[in-house]
């Protein structure tokens, strides 16, 4: 992909880009994310949930919809 032309930032951490039209992503990136030693702000690490220690069945069913496939619908 060639370079892109930078149609407005949002101070030094976002910019919109004038991407081709069949570009198949957003066009504003945030920079934070690509910048070294980036890492997210927790105030304590994230729990891991182990499935298989669990009953990992519903308890009860709370709504359902209809999705239309074709001439079927589909629960």
């Amino acid at each position: 992909m060639d370079h892109s032309k930078c149609l407005r930032g949002w101070g030094s951490v976002a910019y919109k880009l004038e991407l081709p039209s069949d570009a198949q992503v957003h066009p504003v990136f945030h920079l934070k994310p690509y910048t070294p030693n980036y890492s997210p702000v927790f105030s304590e690490p994230p729990v891991l949930t182990d499935l298989e220690a669990r009953d990992a069945r519903p308890v009860a069913i709370l709504d359902r919809r209809l999705v239309k496939k074709g001439n079927a619908a589909i629960t």
